[in-house]
């Protein structure tokens, strides 16, 4: 065998053992170690078997090369166990040499996050963004009574007698199709395993594949090492991101839920992950269902929730928001910098806690304020400055409201930005989809270059009207956006009590 040159790595490759850039790596460095000249059999047939682990940049693992049909079985040739396999030195080896560089550099600056592809089920029968925009643009709101086929003690909510309550609850936004309809074995699923799945799980499952074609995965190369990060709020299903790679056979998985902010947290670490090298592809996704009365008495129960189910969003009458089904789901990839044309992409993308607060449902204003500056210093100085319209996470309480609109006020002001800057919320349009919130606010944000009116408004909340005063804000109106400005926008989310992201497009 000839090992310890390029060559070699090339005829490895001619006998179909595939190897990617890092196992060449290190099979060219052991073998360059222990100096072994001999010639390689080209009528052998060899398998490769590894086993590895990173370390501060370093691979560190075992390897054996077996030899297939040898009349004694199989034969090990030859063992390396627990060698440090060093990154080669620069001119070493050209190609090779440039593959392992990529692939050790864990902080891609040369990658911009794409998203290749989106697909969503949200309130008003919408099952694309197109028609997530129309309704937008049009102004309307998904709120409804609570349908009695989807909770079976709607009477005693509205009447605020559920489980011992005293807050009513009567609205909310539905997705107004059977959720028990679902195609298991298109999904390889029996159909009692099927019946035993969460209704957010088949939701996700149908959604995750329509994302997948769309991004023109059709084999199963396509996906891998596709991460898959899912946002949702429900203590009882935490094996959400789990079966979801299962189910398509792909992987690395995680499950996030960090309450309102999880779809945007699962965004931040898919993005992290392909920006360090850990992961080329990801699939992002949030999901929610209202399914139970005890979750909308608990909610009510604690002044989260409007009556009606209508969320007034900046305004003197706000006293709440409506809980909302939806589910939405992204592929997102790395692509090189000169490879962009134009597509949308993700910018700043920080995350933090709220820290402590006076209560659980009441925001930290300056824990709000540090996020929005991490965010905005990422951004240079033009792009700061380009912002023209942003995506709050507005759940239209007379706390909540006051409290984002100053951090988010004296944020922008300290860039300079005292006027010119839209506020706006899908909230308004479709009620809020908690775990799944942050993704809506991004889909919004790739839509069109104009500012959709927002439902439900009249009359400015007294205290943003003081805070945009003390502030040197003008005035607040609805209004086109300039189609020159489309690529400078932003979304953010803030949660009760937990984590929270600040996400800005470039």
């Amino acid at each position: 065998m000839v090992w310890g040159s390029c060559e070699v790595i090339q005829k490895v490759e001619e006998l179909d053992i595939k190897l990617d850039a890092l196992w060449q790596a290190m099979v060219y460095c052991f073998l360059k170690e222990v100096g072994n000249e001999n010639e390689l059999d080209d009528e052998k047939d060899l398998r490769m078997h590894f086993s590895i682990k990173l370390d501060e940049g370093m691979a560190r693992g075992n390897f054996w090369i077996e030899e297939k049909g040898n009349k004694n079985g199989e034969e090990i040739l030859m063992f390396g166990e627990d060698l440090l396999f060093r990154k080669l030195d620069v001119g070493e080896i050209d190609k090779i040499e440039m593959k392992i560089n990529n692939y050790f550099d864990f902080d891609k600056k040369d990658l911009e996050v794409v998203i290749s592809s989106i697909a969503c089920r949200l309130p008003g029968n919408i099952s694309s963004p197109d028609q997530f925009w129309a309704l937008l643009k049009e102004g309307r709101s998904t709120n409804q009574r609570i349908p009695a086929t989807r909770i079976a003690e709607r009477n005693s909510l509205i009447r605020g007698e559920f489980n011992g309550g005293n807050v009513p609850v009567e609205g909310g936004h539905f997705l107004n199709f059977d959720l028990a309809r679902f195609d298991a074995n298109f999904f390889g699923l029996s159909a009692l395993e099927a019946s035993a799945l969460d209704p957010q799980q088949r939701l996700l499952l149908e959604c995750t594949w329509e994302c997948v074609e769309q991004a023109g995965c059709n084999s199963p190369k396509d996906l891998e090492q596709c991460g898959v990060f899912i946002g949702f709020m429900s203590n009882e299903y935490q094996d959400l991101s789990e079966q979801q790679g299962n189910a398509l056979q792909i992987g690395p998985t995680l499950s996030i839920d960090t309450a309102c902010s999880s779809s945007l947290v699962a965004l931040q670490l898919a993005v992290e992950a392909i920006r360090t090298g850990r992961c080329p592809r990801a699939i992002v996704g949030g999901v929610n269902l209202t399914l139970t009365a005890k979750g909308l008495a608990q909610r009510a129960n604690a002044g989260m929730l409007a009556e009606d189910g209508c969320c007034r969003v900046f305004d003197i009458d706000a006293n709440g928001y409506g809980r909302s089904d939806g589910c939405v789901v992204m592929m997102i990839e790395g692509v090189p910098i000169e490879n962009l044309e134009r597509k949308p992409h993700w910018g700043a993308v920080e995350c933090g806690h709220d820290g402590r607060s006076a209560a659980l449902t009441a925001p930290n204003g300056l824990s709000q304020q540090q996020l929005l500056a991490r965010c905005l210093e990422r951004l240079n100085i033009e792009k700061r400055r380009s912002l023209r319209f942003w995506e709050c996470h507005g759940t239209g309480t007379a706390l909540g409201d006051p409290v984002e609109f100053l951090a988010l006020a004296k944020s922008l002001n300290s860039c300079g930005l005292t006027k010119g800057v839209w506020l706006g919320t899908a909230k308004a349009n479709i009620g809020h989809t908690e775990a799944a919130s942050g993704l809506v606010g991004a889909v919004l944000q790739l839509r069109n270059a104009e500012i959709p009116p927002l439902p439900n408004f009249k009359r400015m909340n007294p205290e943003i009207v003081r805070g945009m005063e003390a502030n040197g804000w003008g005035g607040y109106e609805n209004d086109n956006w300039p189609v020159r400005l489309a690529a400078k926008k932003s979304v953010r989310i803030f949660s009760e009590g937990e984590d929270k992201v600040g996400i800005l497009f470039a």
